[in-house]
């Protein structure tokens, strides 16, 4: 595996491998336009890897780069994307939710992902989408899943909530909690 100090930060215009693609391409879907980056040259029908990214993260992360400059040096295809209402895919990220983002994912096996036999690696929120994926999506021929995030929200955040909170989640589709992943709620 590279060592993550030495790939180039998400801007640079240079990487570390002249076949790792790092011009973003827009997929456009019924739902609205993906952005995403392919890596890798291999035959069509080849094996390919799709990075899932997790929640607020984007293809410009160091798992999904390291991922990028791993599977070129492995000669094979990756693809990796941002959801909507995430780094370069627009949308309101507040009026998405996992149906939206695992119809994203699965726009990306039908597009630029098509073709030969998929690996799905998804990292938090993004291992809950490629296990879902790859219950309803023949072409996945494998998961890898880190840190697995699965949608607890009945089970385990519900019965935490006070009065208030449940009334904001069940009449606007949301609460607003502290969070130590992040810079907001």
């Amino acid at each position: 595996m590279p060592d993550p100090s030495r790939l180039p930060p998400p801007d640079a215009a240079e990487t570390t491998d002249s076949r790792v693609d790092e011009s973003v391409l827009r997929l456009d879907t019924a739902n609205g336009p993906l952005a995403y980056r392919r890596s890798g040259t291999p035959p069509s029908t080849s094996l390919r890897l799709v990075f899932c990214p997790g929640y607020r993260s984007t293809m410009d992360g160091i798992k999904a780069r390291t991922l990028s400059a791993e599977a070129v040096r492995l000669g094979l295809a990756a693809v990796c994307f941002d959801y909507r209402g995430h780094g370069r895919s627009p949308g309101a990220f507040e009026r998405l939710g996992i149906g939206d983002w695992l119809a994203d994912l699965e726009a990306v096996l039908a597009g630029p992902a098509a073709g030969g036999p998929a690996i799905l690696v998804g990292a938090s929120m993004g291992a809950w989408l490629a296990v879902l994926a790859a219950e309803r999506n023949p072409a996945v021929a494998g998961l890898v899943t880190l840190g697995a995030a699965p949608d607890f929200t009945e089970e385990l955040l519900r019965p935490g909530l006070t009065p208030a909170e449940a009334r904001s989640l069940d009449t606007g589709g949301m609460i607003h909690r502290p969070s130590r992943h992040g810079d907001g709620p």
